[in-house]
């Protein structure tokens, strides 16, 4: 009996320390965002996204499965009228993981016009197009081994290059959930960048 207490006590200190700590980093990290993340992060993403800002997210290349409340355009060509927006905020994604997308240098003068000239964001998510990107001054890193995409985004004024958008191991890890994951990890950038921009 006195065996069945003395477990019982322990296992109560333990279920009270697992709760505290998930308490402690709920606070933390409404504390750093401003956002509490009480559910799903996706679907808070989403939110944020739809809700909080002025957003237009375009797709171009192979489709993502995004959940069913996200707003974006998959667009079948890269021109001015389809990177033309009214929005605030503006996310280009070129999804070449499959590397079937092949950037004309058209589709790199439109790029430049939009991103590097102009306001909107870019997602690059694959490896057949990163060179020629790299080249015309989309990311200034050069493709690590295993690495599939960058990102190139309006900050602070100036141009921020970042690498490692997607990678080799982000794909064995995810197996079956890839797609969902890859689509979770873009919406969670966009939210970080829209939380550094205001």
């Amino acid at each position: 009996m006195k065996r069945k207490r003395i477990i019982i006590a322990i296992l109560g200190v333990i279920l009270t320390l697992i709760v505290s700590v998930i308490i402690y980093f709920k606070i933390v990290e409404k504390k750093q965002t401003g956002y509490v993340w009480v559910g799903d992060s996706y679907d808070e993403a989403v939110q944020i996204l739809t809700e909080n800002f002025s957003t237009d997210i375009v797709l171009y290349g192979e489709k993502l499965e995004f959940r069913e409340n996200v707003v974006y355009r998959h667009i079948n060509a890269l021109s001015d009228e389809t990177l033309t927006t009214d929005q605030e905020y503006e996310f280009i994604i070129i999804n070449d993981l499959d590397g079937t997308v092949e950037l004309t240098e058209k589709d790199i003068e439109v790029l430049k016009k939009h991103v590097l000239n102009g306001n909107a964001n870019l997602y690059y998510i694959g490896t057949n197009n990163y060179g020629l990107l790299k080249d015309h001054g989309f990311t200034i890193y050069d493709r690590s081994t295993g690495e599939w995409g960058f990102t190139c985004e309006h900050l602070y004024g100036e141009l921020i290059y970042g690498g490692g958008l997607w990678s080799s191991s982000d794909r064995r890890q995810s197996g079956e959930k890839e797609a969902r994951n890859l689509c979770m990890v873009i919406l969670l950038n966009f939210v970080h960048y829209l939380e550094e921009c205001n």
